[in-house]
């Protein structure tokens, strides 16, 4: 009969095995947004220019500025941004097993490193190419220094802080309770007077604040990135569309709640008291959120960055013994309730994008951009579509262009029929157009002679029709091209071996 000891390592070894296996088939998971800050590095290496578009009005389209600054890298290094990203995600990766190797039990190291690593929700963010993998370890990594766990030193603590500041603009919430939990709760273990390494941190956060929201002003016309305009804050303020945005983001954000409150009454009582304090903070950064409109809530992102970092420094200090049997299953099986209807979609999205998105940007980069007249691109999704073709992007959702001039410009430039191609949303591949879209778009298309769309499907019921202005109509190559990609993007939907394909296959270069 197997020894109980004997069973703990095989307990190990499983737990081992599926972090590993987790992250294998995660891997090659990639956000169309992640393409949007990318571009605006590219812009950054080529040109000196720091913007979503050349020669346009600069905006900020890139939620995160490290990550927007950081894609510059790989043009310079002419080395492919999609290896770069993973590469940046294997750090991540390495980061939070290098942290389970200060905690005293191997109970201890496997619950921080399961939770960390060993969901489908876990893996798919920090292999996303967006920041929001390195959100929640930064996020923890303050945490850490607020209860002296980390970072004794002063200066450690407040270079942590600035890097999240640097990462996401709301991190300043984040920052600010986890300075009030350093100093009023773990103050005495200081040599200095409290007042002074507290007032030095509290001016590292003003500061930071105020001159990246000023060199925002000055830059960009904005204190915040765009998106935090047009899609973190909500397009419209009236009280319809706020209740609308809570019914729709609250169920996503209760299972994450949920799974704080467990992790903190599980917690050793050293810490209750400021992992509740923390906790506090995250809330009052999810207010704002669940009250947006939150396009982009893939694998519930949003509340996850928010709170499993609450969950994972719970993990780090210590849960007492009854925890290891409760809540690892517990927090897990709240936090799956929210995407197990999205993991079978998720896991085919970059393929599925790859073929639709990306080689549709693909094809339109192949077109001559040189001469006076500059192609344009007007599409509502400003992500691989708009990174590949290098065209100028009018985005009539508002992520890479600005919303205060309205839909009037890219009306005009549609009827300009001069070298335009715009790309329009329908369900289905010969569907008419529709939701969310601007009518007066397809309206302006049918009056100003389009060429009839090639269908780029992205899913079985989701189609891009792609209309090309009366100038794209005699280049039988490009429309060869375009059927080519068409027939492709339409195969891969219709693929019986989508998911086998999408965890066997390699995509970590476009």
């Amino acid at each position: 009969m197997m020894q109980f000891k004997e069973i703990g390592k095989l307990w190990y070894l499983t737990c081992a095995l599926a972090i590993a296996l987790n992250l294998l088939i995660w891997r090659n998971f990639t956000v169309d947004d992640s393409f949007i800050a990318w571009r605006m590095g590219k812009n950054l290496a080529t040109n000196f220019q720091y913007s979503y578009n050349l020669d346009q009005k600069l905006v900020e389209a890139a939620t995160s500025l490290v990550y927007g600054i950081a894609s510059f890298i790989p043009t310079v290094l002419q080395m492919d941004v999609l290896l770069f990203f993973k590469l940046l995600s294997i750090l991540v990766i390495f980061t939070f097993i290098f942290l389970s190797k200060n905690l005293i039990t191997t109970p201890q190291k496997f619950t921080f490193l399961i939770l960390s690593l060993g969901g489908p929700l876990q893996a798919l963010h920090i292999w996303s190419g967006l920041e929001t993998g390195m959100v929640i370890l930064i996020s923890l990594l303050i945490f850490l220094g607020s209860l002296r766990v980390l970072f004794v030193k002063e200066a450690s603590f407040r270079l942590v802080i600035i890097a999240g500041l640097l990462l996401r603009p709301e991190i300043v919430v984040t920052a600010l309770f986890a300075i009030f939990v350093r100093y009023k709760l773990f103050g005495d273990q200081t040599k200095e007077k409290v007042s002074t390494p507290l007032i030095k941190s509290l001016i590292t956060v003003g500061l930071t604040s105020f001159l990246l929201a000023l060199s925002r002003l000055l830059y960009f016309g904005l204190p915040l990135p765009n998106t935090f305009f047009t899609k973190s804050l909500g397009s419209s303020g009236s009280p319809l569309q706020l209740l609308e945005n809570v019914l729709n983001n609250v169920n996503s954000f209760i299972p994450f709640i949920l799974a704080s409150t467990i992790s903190i009454l599980a917690v050793d009582r050293k810490y209750l008291k400021a992992i509740s304090i923390l906790f506090a903070g995250q809330l009052l950064i999810a207010v704002p959120l669940i009250t947006s409109n939150l396009a982009m809530n893939y694998g519930a992102r949003f509340p996850y960055q928010t709170f499993w970092p609450i969950v994972l420094v719970a993990s780090y200090v210590g849960f007492q013994k009854f925890s290891f049997r409760f809540l690892i299953p517990s927090t897990l099986f709240l936090t799956s309730l929210v995407t197990s209807t999205e993991l079978t979609g998720l896991i085919t999205d970059y393929p599925r994008m790859h073929a639709a998105h990306g080689a549709l940007g693909s094809t339109l980069g192949t077109v001559d951009n040189t001469g006076d007249l500059k192609p344009t691109l007007i599409i509502g999704d400003a992500g691989i579509a708009a990174y590949n073709s290098d065209w100028a992007v009018m985005d009539f959702l508002f992520l890479g262009s600005s919303a205060k001039d309205g839909l009037d410009p890219i009306v005009s430039k549609i009827a300009s029929s001069q070298k335009t191609v715009v790309v329009l949303y329908s369900r289905g591949s010969s569907a008419t157009p529709g939701g969310e879209q601007p009518p007066e778009l397809l309206e302006t298309i049918e009056r100003s002679n389009y060429l009839k769309p090639f269908p780029f499907c992205w899913t079985s019921n989701v189609c891009l029709q792609v209309y090309l202005s009366s100038d794209f109509q005699s280049d039988t190559i490009l429309l060869r091209r375009l059927n080519i990609g068409s027939l492709k993007s339409i195969e891969m939907v219709n693929s019986q071996n989508q998911i086998r394909n999408a965890v066997l296959k390699n995509y970590w270069r476009d």
